[in-house]
């Protein structure tokens, strides 16, 4: 039956149209025993609420967090602290007096160091970028970055995950990084002098954390204790 000057909807569209009807469920009509499936033309269901279904809730068992790493997650984020930092120089230099003092292993699989270098560090070595290099590029993985050692350019590359310290003696500021080697070894930074310094003058010692703490931030606050 249809009223005049109106044609009569379907019982599912108004459904739909209330927000009823959504996936292949089937839905009751009130007031009778009558159960209707969504029609072939029905649109799609609406999206999923992007504030409630991100996460592991649906994830397999084996990829589900069953605990907080905080020492991971605090290592990533300080990490970023010194990418920043990078990504500043790379863009307009170094501003005013601030120079980096940069400690990383040389054995981590992914630095690239020359042969000479390499050879006179085999573990790990620390760069100063200060007066002069060139070519400094940073991604989300790392750095590359040209230095002049004994008059001669040398061109690095460096991960984050091979640095255990960064430090900035102008603001007296300084990071330091666990390192996981393939062996499984841990490797902790250093505020050390700088195992090789490029030709570009002296620089200022590393911070010292025995005289300015607080301004040289290590993971082992956030270590779990054994």
């Amino acid at each position: 039956m249809q009223r005049e000057g109106r044609p009569m909807r379907k019982t599912h569209d108004v459904l739909h149209e209330l927000g009823c009807a959504r996936g292949p469920r089937r839905y009751a009509v009130p007031g009778s025993d009558v159960t209707l499936a969504p029609g072939p033309d029905e649109p799609a269901a609406p999206p999923t609420d992007p504030w409630h279904d991100q996460g592991t809730q649906g994830a397999p068992v084996e990829d589900r967090i069953t605990q907080f790493a905080y020492d991971q997650m605090v290592e990533r984020a300080l990490r970023g602290v010194m990418r920043e930092a990078l990504l500043v120089t790379e863009r307009q230099g170094l501003p005013g007096q601030h120079h980096f003092y940069i400690t990383f292993r040389t054995d981590h699989p992914g630095a690239v160091v020359p042969p000479r270098l390499k050879s006179q560090h085999p573990d790990a070595m620390t760069i100063v970028l200060q007066n002069q290099f060139w070519d400094l590029a940073v991604n989300e993985e790392g750095f590359v970055v040209s230095l002049s050692f004994g008059g001669r350019r040398e061109r690095l590359e460096v991960p984050f995950e091979s640095v255990t310290a960064f430090a900035d003696p102008h603001a007296t500021f300084g990071l330091q990084f666990h390192v996981t080697l393939d062996d499984g070894v841990e490797e902790e930074g250093s505020e050390d002098e700088p195992s090789e310094t490029p030709d570009s003058g002296t620089a200022p010692a590393v911070p010292d954390p025995s005289t300015d703490p607080n301004n040289v931030i290590t993971l082992d606050r956030f270590r779990k204790k054994p």
